[in-house]
Parts: C-alpha cells; structure tokens; sequence
C-alpha cells in the first residue's frame, strides 16, 4: 500500500457478512477476492488544484490589490498581520475535538493522562478484518488492507509506547467507531493535537488547551486523592501542569 488521502470512505461498503481469513495485525494482505475492499477514492489532486493561490493580482498596484483583498495591506516598514487561529472544533461528545477536511469529519479525538484516542467512522458493513492499522512510536497509518492508499498516514503529536498501544471497532450502524488508543510514552503531558496533519486545522486552540491542562490536572489530582471530588473544583490563577507539578504524575 502506498499514496495517501484524506478522501472519505464513506461509499466504501461491503455487502458479504463473511470476513476472510485472520491475518497478523497490520499486515497488509489482500483479503479473499470474493469480497475485496475498494481503494480509497482519489481526491488529493483536485484539493492541491483548489487550494493553489492566484497569482494574477501579483502585477496590480498596491491600490488595486488592497480593493480586491478583504484584509488591509500594511503600511511601508510594518509587519503583515498574522492570521488568528481558527477556533478548535467540538467533538460528538464531552471532551473530543474534531478534525474536517473539505467539509468531511476525518477524526475526533481525546486525551486525559494517559493516552490520546482517535475514532474514525469506517463504513458501517465493512468486516473489521479489513482494516489495517499500524501504530509506530511516532507515526500512525489507517487504512485498508490492500487498499491503495492510506486514509491517515501522519506523525503523532507525542511519542508513543507501542507495546501498551492498540485498536478496536465499537458500537453498530452508523455509530461504529474505530477507536485507536495511542498510550503517551510521556504520561501526563499534553498533546496540542493528535496528528502531525499535512493540512493544519486539528491543533487545540489557547482555550481548548487551558481546557484539556484543567482536566488532565483534575484528574491527576482525583487519582492522588482517591476520597475527595475534583469534578467541579477550579483553580485560582494559571493551571499547573499535570506532568511536572508537585515533582511529577506518578506511573504505575
């Protein structure tokens, strides 16, 4: 398997209730021609197409171009405004975060102390013997197994322990998940997002970041003092941080 793309998988369905023969995790063996699974579709050409700048304003004088353009150009000797960081995209439920690309939800994800969990929708009637997914101590790969392409093939944000790492299909229907567990190889710290993107937009905002450092602290803290309650508590001023506070978190 090689190339990658974002591209969605949604039409990708299998009507065959038999799954073929088990294989090695993340080996990528072809399953039974029978019922094979079809490649991703291949939309990355035609994203780069839509996403490549214009370059017919670069004639115009500075007047024409600054009518033409929504933000104002910067006077002589001054820095040009940075752009502000979009706003991080709530997930289905308390806690995840969502990642879109042209539209479609690639992945959400969520972390607390331990590891960082990413859930992906396959189509609903694909086998899980299908997919392939590899987790390396500091990339991810997702897909299916002789497929033609990846749908995820990134960096991780963090380092991964591989040995305590895994992955599992929950739920049924349209509410069947992927749900892939990278275990941080550092506990406690915090990971500004799940994947490396080669397109950004998954990156924890200032205020999701305060807000996942709170709830990591909160739980260091519940773990530390099994008979106290720390759902509601707040803290006065800055929120330490939940790996190095107080001489460090603890492991197991």
């Amino acid at each position: 398997m090689s190339g990658f793309s974002y591209s969605k998988w949604d039409n990708l369905d299998s009507d065959s209730d038999t799954e073929p023969s088990p294989t090695i995790i993340n080996q990528s063996a072809a399953p039974p021609s029978s019922a094979p699974p079809p490649p991703f579709a291949e939309k990355e050409q035609a994203a780069e197409l839509a996403n490549t700048p214009s370059t017919e304003h670069l004639d115009r004088p500075a007047e024409t171009l600054q009518k033409a353009t929504s933000t104002p150009l910067p006077a002589p000797g001054e820095p040009a405004p940075r752009p502000s960081q979009p706003a991080t995209r709530q997930g289905s439920e308390k806690g995840r975060y969502q990642f879109r690309h042209e539209g479609n939800l690639i992945y959400e994800w969520s972390q607390d102390l331990d590891s960082v969990e990413l859930f992906v929708r396959p189509p609903p009637t694909l086998p899980s013997s299908y997919l392939a997914v590899e987790i390396k101590p500091a990339h991810l790969k997702i897909g299916l197994k002789g497929g033609e392409q990846w749908f995820i093939d990134e960096a991780t944000f963090g380092k991964v322990d591989t040995t305590e790492s895994t992955w599992l299909v929950e739920g049924e229907g349209e509410a069947r998940e992927l749900n892939v567990v990278l275990v941080k190889a550092s506990r406690g710290e915090i990971w500004d997002a799940a994947l490396m993107g080669r397109i950004p937009g998954a990156v924890l905002d200032p205020v999701a970041k305060q807000a996942v450092q709170k709830e990591l602290m909160l739980e260091r803290f519940q773990e530390e003092n099994p008979g106290f309650d720390f759902r509601n508590a707040e803290f006065n001023g800055a929120v330490p941080d939940a790996k190095t506070f107080m001489g460090g978190v603890k492991y197991d």
